[in-house]
């Protein structure tokens, strides 16, 4: 029996995750993960999307973004199947790298864009692979506090979808949002 037909909308965003099969790593060392950063951009570039949040984990990934032309399903395929290729030669194995099919859920505007972002960014402290995300290396987090950790991104963001959800002037978003970040993030 087939699968049902996934619903995508354009321009919803909807935040996508991923498992290595078994839930092997994805990402054996630090080149794995700026290579998936890189298919992230080369994807974008035949199948444009707009990323407002993503963090990669050992064995996961978690993206938040839309796309407005192309189906959410045929930038996931290229993207997983490019890391697939890629891992397969690399390590020399066959077989699946990915677990089930992605994982994707519609994300309400405003708030519920920045609630998902938080929870994306929030993965690496839930993990204890560190006690501040802004200094996990894999994450979009950077990119909010700071224009300049944005221009220089392997994978830069469109952060202002996210911060549209606050008031004021750029620099007083970031602050905001860095605000919502920590008050889950160190209880204040």
């Amino acid at each position: 029996m087939g699968r049902n037909r996934r619903v995508w909308q354009p321009g919803v965003a909807y935040h996508v995750t991923f498992r290595g099969n078994q839930r092997a790593n994805l990402y054996r060392d630090d080149h794995d993960y700026e290579v998936f950063l890189q298919l992230l951009n080369l994807t974008n570039n035949k199948y444009p999307y707009n990323l407002y949040a993503f963090c990669l984990m050992p064995n996961h990934y978690h993206l938040l973004l839309s796309t407005d032309d192309t189906s959410l399903s045929k930038v996931m395929a290229r993207i997983n199947k490019g890391f697939a290729n890629y891992f397969n030669t690399r390590y020399g194995v066959t077989g699946h790298v990915f677990e089930k099919r992605f994982y994707s859920n519609p994300v309400t505007e405003g708030y519920g864009l920045a609630y998902v972002s938080r929870y994306i960014h929030n993965n690496p402290v839930t993990a204890n692979l560190t006690t501040d995300p802004a200094h996990y290396p894999w994450s979009s987090y950077p990119q909010y506090l700071s224009a300049e950790e944005r221009k220089n991104s392997i994978c830069p963001v469109k952060i202002a979808r996210i911060l549209s959800a606050y008031k004021g002037k750029a620099v007083e978003k970031r602050q905001q949002y860095q605000r919502f970040m920590e008050s889950t993030i160190f209880g204040g």
